[in-house]
């Protein structure tokens, strides 16, 4: 994802140091058009423009564009691809919205390869999660939402196994230098709390989220406890579920023992959505 950036950016500015980093605004603008088409679901289209411009002032946003690395980006685009993987009704979408997400969550996957430890086991929990949520009332809808969900899935791997195929052998030898070979050169120190508290309440969690941390967390407790009501509603469901797999994403970051602002994008991301998605919760 870097180097076509860089090369997007060099092809349209010039041979100029800051044109692979002006190239980034295609993160920043995908970040802001997912913020708003989620916002959009629930609330007027002036609100949601306030909440997108809200949105921008978190300093990952910033990061968009300031770093030139594909983590920031691949947050973003794991962010869509979860976010559409819990809330797709599978036996209602149609063909094309099925063989978009498979590609959606192919980009997901290939937007960071050596980060395939984290993506793909809550890439397939989220779908897991949103394509068996019918079985929740009863059996015959679950198994006609596994087969409605069969081109999303086909799509993915078809895009998958080539790149598999290709990038594999140097993706698992990086992840295992890194993981293995060389892990006391990559690992931090620290004890468990600072390895647990990293990516939130410690020192990354305060970079990249800032001020919003807080009023992100108070914003998803309020809305988890409003997901509890007397009776099933798919907004309720599709907000726990997201509030689930990103806490499993988030455990999964913290027990690694590498810890940087970078990684932390995979989760920083997921966090500024949410609370922005049930502003009429019910």
């Amino acid at each position: 994802m870097s180097t076509l950036t860089a090369i997007l950016g060099y092809a349209l500015i010039g041979p100029y140091l800051w044109a692979a980093y002006a190239a980034n605004v295609w993160m920043l603008g995908l970040f802001a058009a997912a913020v708003y088409l989620v916002a959009r679901q629930n609330i007027d289209r002036v609100p949601s423009i306030l909440v997108v411009a809200l949105m921008l002032f978190v300093p990952a946003a910033h990061a968009l564009i300031t770093e030139f690395r594909p983590d920031q980006g691949a947050g973003v685009i794991l962010a869509c691809a979860l976010y559409s993987l819990v809330s797709t009704d599978y036996a209602k979408a149609t063909k094309p919205r099925l063989v978009a997400l498979g590609f959606l969550v192919a980009c997901a996957v290939m937007a960071k390869p050596t980060a395939i430890v984290a993506t793909v086991p809550v890439l397939g929990l989220a779908a897991a999660i949103g394509i068996l949520r019918p079985g929740y009332y009863s059996k015959s809808e679950a198994i006609y939402s596994v087969r409605a969900a069969i081109p999303a899935v086909a799509v993915a791997i078809a895009i998958l196994i080539p790149c598999a195929v290709v990038w594999g052998p140097a993706t698992y030898a990086y992840i295992y230098q890194a993981l293995v070979t060389n892990k006391d050169m990559w690992g931090a120190d620290g004890g468990q709390l600072y390895h647990w508290m990293s990516n939130s309440f410690g020192s990354d969690g305060r970079r990249a989220l800032g001020p919003f941390l807080w009023l992100g967390l108070s914003c998803i407790v309020v809305d988890a406890l409003l997901s509890f009501p007397s009776k099933s509603h798919r907004s309720n469901f599709d907000a726990l579920a997201f509030y689930f797999v990103t806490t499993i994403l988030y455990c999964g970051i913290a027990v690694s023992s590498q810890k940087t602002v970078y990684q932390g994008s995979f989760f920083t991301f997921r966090f500024c959505w949410r609370p922005r998605w049930r502003w009429d919760a019910s």
